[in-house]
């Protein structure tokens, strides 16, 4: 599903699927690192929120990107924030990533290998690949041998 094909039914039904998604990665970040999930949620500007906030925006881009069509405005929202803070914070912590920052780094790894354990067996909901036309289907599709 694209975004451009979204009903007002199906947004409705696209945004409590991403606000329970965004609850669950929430309740795993904060279980990893010690606080509680409404303390990530809070407008609180500690670092140790801070910090959990700015992760649950980067699993939350690396994980339901592929699952859920949405925008980055729909999730900032869930937390008060304006979109450039959603792409500003998976940008810092994909730099983290990369430099395998010290304070952060088991912490980070612990939550992504959790999130890998939940997500990998769902299959996304909408294929990265473009659509096939219906032509492309019937052209490609596997007709069964039928032995007599």
């Amino acid at each position: 599903m694209d975004l451009h094909e979204i009903t007002p039914k199906s947004k409705d039904a696209i945004i409590s699927q991403l606000k329970r998604e965004m609850d669950k990665i929430n309740a795993i970040v904060a279980y990893h690192y010690g606080i509680y999930p409404h303390d990530i949620r809070s407008k609180s500007r500690t670092t140790d929120e801070a910090i959990c906030r700015q992760v649950v925006y980067y699993m939350a881009n690396k994980y339901l990107r592929r699952k859920i069509p949405y925008t980055m405005v729909q999730v900032a929202s869930f937390y008060g924030k304006h979109h450039a803070t959603f792409v500003y914070s998976v940008r810092k912590i994909q730099d983290w990533f990369d430099i395998e920052y010290p304070p952060y780094i088991q912490f980070m790894r612990k939550v992504d290998n959790h999130l890998k354990k939940e997500y990998e067996n769902d299959k996304p909901d909408r294929p990265d690949k473009k659509r096939q036309t219906e032509r492309e289907r019937k052209s490609t599709s596997i007709v069964p041998h039928v032995t007599a």
